[in-house]
């Protein structure tokens, strides 16, 4: 019972980072908090690696573009290069 309320303040913490300030985490976030009631061992391990990729990446900058009435969005990150996500 201890490891699943650790989790869930671990995935509270990266929801508040992805709110915030890191919109890069939002898909792995989501992935990782839905297992918030029952986490195995893959799963807490999943969440230890988000937070060793937000340390890795403190300096890098996320810069948003406005023109045109348009938003761009830049970051570091390429979820989309995952073939074995779902």
């Amino acid at each position: 019972m201890k490891e699943a309320k650790l989790y869930q303040v671990m995935i509270g913490v990266l929801g508040y980072l992805m709110n915030c300030t890191r919109p890069d985490l939002a898909f792995a976030v989501r992935k990782v908090a839905q297992f918030t009631t029952y986490p195995i061992i893959i799963y807490i391990a999943a969440v230890k690696e988000i937070f060793r990729y937000i340390k890795g990446s403190i300096n890098t900058k996320h810069v948003l573009i406005g023109t045109n009435k348009n938003l761009v969005n830049y970051f570091n990150t390429s979820w989309a290069d995952d073939v074995n996500d779902n």
